[in-house]
C-alpha cells in the first residue's frame, strides 16, 4: 500500500470530525458522537443526527464520497455490533478518504490493521475510556506533527494487505474448497 503524507497546512485547513451514520440503532456510537460534540462539532450528514441540512453526497464507494470525507481530520466509525471479526467499510473508506478513522467495533481489530493508525475505543469501554479517546482526539487535533504522524501510519501491519482482504487469495481458497469436496 501506498504511504499517505500530509502538509501541516493541509492539516490545519480540514474541518474537525464528520459522523456519517443512517442507522440509530447503536447507542455506542449515539453516544460517542454527543460526547466528542461536547469538544467540539461534529459535523453528521447522515439520515440519522444530521445536523448539516443535506445529505452526505454520493454512496460510500464513490470518489466523491472519500473526497468529502477528506475534508476532515477525524471520523467516527463505529460498526454497527461488536462481533469478532466483523469488519465494514467504515474504517477503510475513512482512511481511503485520507482521515483518521475513530473505530469501535471488531474485538480482534489488530488481526486486521495497524492499530497505531486508528483511534480504537475497546468493546467493553466504560466512561473513562471514552474520556481518555477524546483526549486523545483535542491532542491530535491540536497539535499538527501528532497529527502527522498518526496520519501517515500505514493501515496494514507492515504496510503489507493481509490475507484477508486479498481477493485473489480469497478466490483461490474458495475454489480450492469447492473442488476438495
Amino acid at each position: 500500500t501506498k504511504k499517505r503524507t500530509i502538509t501541516k497546512d493541509e492539516i490545519v485547513a480540514k474541518k474537525f470530525c464528520l459522523f456519517a451514520v443512517s442507522n440509530g440503532s447503536c447507542q455506542e456510537r449515539n453516544h460517542f458522537f454527543e460526547e466528542l460534540s461536547k469538544y467540539r462539532k461534529v459535523d453528521s450528514c447522515g439520515k440519522h443526527m444530521n445536523n448539516m441540512g443535506h445529505p452526505c453526497p454520493e454512496t460510500y464507494t464513490s470518489s466523491g464520497y472519500h473526497d468529502f470525507i477528506g475534508q476532515y481530520k477525524f471520523m467516527i466509525c463505529f460498526e454497527n455490533s461488536s462481533r469478532e471479526n466483523y469488519l465494514t467499510e467504515k474504517l477503510l473508506n475513512a482512511y481511503l478518504g485520507g482521515t483518521i478513522p475513530i473505530y469501535w467495533g471488531c474485538p480482534n481489530i489488530d488481526d486486521y490493521v495497524n492499530r497505531n493508525a486508528i483511534l480504537y475505543l475497546k468493546p467493553d469501554h466504560n466512561d473513562q475510556d471514552i474520556q481518555d479517546l477524546i483526549k486523545k482526539i483535542r491532542e491530535l487535533d491540536t497539535d499538527p506533527i501528532k497529527y502527522r504522524q498518526m496520519y501517515e501510519q500505514p493501515l496494514f501491519t507492515d504496510g503489507k494487505i493481509p490475507d484477508t482482504f486479498n481477493m485473489e487469495k480469497l478466490q483461490e481458497s474458495v475454489t480450492q474448497q469447492i473442488h476438495s469436496k
